[in-house]
């Protein structure tokens, strides 16, 4: 016959384990592929016949910084919100300030809004997408607009180095 003491020694280990070893959900949950991380991103512009890259993290709590380099060569940074809108699709806003446009000379900026839909492939190493530019001047005024934009994301993993 097994005693009290042993019943409550076995009972106590057995809810160490349970509580030790993941619920399958939360397994499922972990092993579901996720945006975060740092991606090369592609954009193509067919109305513009132009194709430029672009560094982009997303981070966990749903930012982003990006940074790329524009037609004339200055580096460009931008910043961002992303969220989840379906089975490994998510809605991604940027925002970025840059020089002004030259039939824009009251302002010495600009705003670039882009707001995309990125869906990630199944083995959440890269992504494809649409986007919508918007280029606003200083005042606000809108003075420019992309509707056309592809993007494609891959993502960049460490290298460890060779020892």
């Amino acid at each position: 016959m097994i005693s009290k003491k042993t019943v409550s020694i076995l009972a106590a280990l057995l809810v160490a384990a349970v509580i030790a070893v993941p619920a399958p959900a939360a397994q499922a949950r972990a092993s579901k592929p996720v945006l975060q991380g740092t991606y090369l991103e592609t954009i193509h512009v067919p109305s513009e016949n132009r194709t430029t890259v672009a560094l982009i993290t997303y981070t966990s709590d749903g930012t982003i910084i990006t940074s790329g380099i524009s037609r004339q060569g200055v580096r460009l940074a931008a910043h961002g919100t992303w969220d989840k809108v379906g089975n490994r699709r998510f809605a991604v806003t940027t925002w970025l300030l840059s020089s002004n446009l030259p039939e824009t000379p009251e302002c010495t900026f600009i705003v670039r809004e882009v707001r995309s839909t990125i869906t990630l492939n199944d083995a959440a190493d890269s992504y494809t997408g649409t986007a919508q530019v918007r280029v606003f001047n200083c005042q606000g005024n809108l003075v420019g607009q992309f509707d056309d934009v592809a993007i494609e994301g891959r993502r960049l993993d460490v290298q460890p180095i060779n020892e």
